[in-house]
């Protein structure tokens, strides 16, 4: 318990009778109870405003224990000062766990509204839409022991340049240190990958915002939710996102001269392409689309080869300062020259 000082009591004496509990609490900075506490050591008495009639402290009687504070607040329209100052005088206290309760309610609905994450569920502008594409492709939505988890763990210099933008859009989120990363050649031989750097949020408005446009089950089924609330203007720059995420562009070299490019997308076998494909025939850009079976697992994939459609594609994808991710720009920009 925080220590009394003597020039709080000093201050108790003087004015508790006079202006009461909730003047003391906002002047001492201390709670309802230690102020209260404190009074009744003291055996002083405040004068008493705006007190309950004999039906509201019948009603506390009742429902203070079984309910908690907050709920006779809303129900008798009084202050959380004037419900605590009637159930001291009522020696109420709640019953085992009520308190517990709702405590964790509160917190659990200010933890709802802590972060401000308006600039992505209402996807505001160009970077949210990326953002949302490439948490499409590579990012992670689940509750863990409680807590409401958005992850993305990518390579570090992806990482650090995704957290810039994302900081920008919401407070919500942190990014953790340098994690090395490990793996094994067909000779057995391990070999040590680029490190890696894991990006979390812990915002339940964004979880549940991603959760209602699926993207806990986005491994099986297409991003027709997310696309259909989003802008035309940024659907591009979501498209974006998922090829920084999921995507790679594949080209190549004869006669120090660029062809056969190609550019993919990638992931499950059984994945539903199709708002992609609308997407794609309304654009006029021609694409293929291959389901098979290979050596790290069932695959399927979007390909565009066709030159035409390389060059409308490219400027769907860069029409304007924003690249996304520079080295997934500049693979396509060598086709793209020539």
């Amino acid at each position: 318990m925080k220590k009394w000082f003597e020039e709080e009591i000093t201050f108790l004496n003087k004015n508790y009778s006079e202006y009461g509990t909730e003047y003391c609490v906002e002047k001492l900075n201390r709670s309802w109870s230690s102020v209260i506490g404190m009074a009744t050591k003291l055996k002083l008495k405040a004068k008493k405003r705006n007190s309950l009639n004999m039906s509201e402290k019948e009603f506390l009687k009742i429902n203070y224990p079984v309910y908690g504070t907050e709920y006779c607040m809303n129900r008798l329209n009084r202050s959380k000062g004037i419900i605590l100052s009637n159930t001291h005088d009522l020696r109420l206290i709640t019953n085992a766990g009520v308190k517990g309760n709702n405590i964790i309610k509160t917190r659990n609905r200010n933890n709802v509204n802590k972060y401000d994450v308006s600039n992505i569920v209402n996807i505001k502008n160009k970077f949210a839409a990326y953002i949302l594409g490439f948490l499409w492709a590579d990012g992670h939505v689940a509750k863990r022991s409680g807590a409401y988890l958005t992850s993305i763990s990518i390579v570090k210099d992806d990482a650090n340049f995704l957290f810039e933008i994302l900081i920008n859009l919401s407070d919500c989120w942190t990014i953790g240190r340098e994690i090395n990363k490990y793996w094994k050649n067909d000779a057995g031989e391990i070999k040590q990958a680029q490190n890696q750097r894991v990006i979390r949020s812990y915002s339940q408005e964004l979880f549940y915002f991603l959760r209602e446009n699926d993207y806990e089950v986005k491994s099986n089924v297409g991003f027709n939710k997310i696309f259909s609330i989003m802008s035309d203007e940024f659907k591009s720059y979501f498209i974006l996102g998922l090829y920084d995420g999921d995507g790679h562009f594949n080209y190549q070299l004869r006669n120090d001269k660029y062809h056969s490019g190609e550019f993919v997308i990638t992931s499950n076998y059984d994945y539903d392409w199709s708002v992609l494909e609308n997407f794609l025939i309304e654009k006029n850009i021609e694409y293929s689309l291959y389901r098979q079976i290979v050596k790290l697992g069932r695959v399927s994939n979007i390909i565009i080869r066709k030159k035409q459609s390389l060059l409308k594609l490219y400027s769907l994808l860069y029409n304007d300062d924003f690249k996304g991710l520079t080295r997934k720009h500049d693979k396509f920009l060598k086709y793209i020259n020539i």
